[in-house]
């Protein structure tokens, strides 16, 4: 997975925190509504230690979407 935007809520805007992880999606062809998995979600930076993932380290939904490449 690219392009996965994790937003993070309740943070103050000064504060040097950010979260990454690992994605898949339940299958590979392009469409929406598609099922996927985020794991091994860490939060990093200067003040992580004052945060925490209150969801745990994994996050799963249905309402993924893989894009068509664009032709060349």
């Amino acid at each position: 997975m690219t392009g996965v935007t994790i937003g993070l809520a309740g943070n103050l805007t000064s504060d040097d925190v950010t979260v990454s992880g690992a994605g898949s999606f339940s299958q590979a062809n392009a469409g929406t509504s598609l099922g996927y998995t985020l794991s091994n979600l860490a939060l990093a930076g200067v003040d992580a230690g004052n945060y925490l993932l209150t969801g745990g380290s994994t996050l799963s939904g249905n309402d993924g979407v893989i894009n068509r490449p664009t032709p060349r």
